[in-house]
């Protein structure tokens, strides 16, 4: 009898050490987790293939969208961005080939224990593949990188041509 409480305590111990994180994780909503968006990130989303952009969110509030595939550049749209609640709003000045009207809004997304960017349109299936770590980057952008400044330039967007 005193082996089988034991057990049972130490059980319910483990439970609640594993189960407690994993709740709280769980848990956690879109405002738990502050996205201060700093100018000049790079975001990234696609499928390593035909549907590839990367967003560049330049410093003077200037963005830049390419969409990338395996036979070349698809598109690219530029224009202003500004953060509002739950995300940001991208304004294009000029839009060409299959970014013409496709991106206008990203959602503040907590998945996978990170923030994404991800049009609204697209939220319940990238809730839908962010299983186990095993999160797809085709329904949302993650953060590739930081543009470094050069002194010869204070631009972090390249015009496109």
């Amino acid at each position: 009898m005193q082996t089988q409480r034991s057990f049972a305590v130490l059980l319910a111990a483990l439970m609640l050490a594993v189960g407690l994180p994993l709740y709280i994780a769980a848990a956690q909503t879109d405002s738990d987790l502050e996205l201060e968006l700093l100018p000049g990130e790079i975001w990234e989303r696609g499928d390593g293939l035909g549907y590839n952009i990367s967003l560049n969110l330049g410093k003077n509030g200037q963005y830049v969208a390419r969409w990338v595939g395996c036979l070349g550049q698809y598109g690219h749209s530029e224009g202003m961005w500004n953060e509002v609640e739950g995300g940001i709003d991208l304004k294009p000045a000029r839009e060409q080939g299959m970014m013409q009207g496709h991106l206008r809004h990203l959602r503040r997304v907590a998945l996978s224990g990170e923030v994404r960017l991800i049009p609204p349109e697209d939220i319940d299936n990238a809730k839908r593949f962010d299983r186990g770590g095993a999160f797809s980057t085709f329904y949302a952008f993650t953060l590739a990188r930081l543009v470094e400044d050069t002194p010869s330039s204070n631009k972090t967007t390249e015009p496109l041509r």
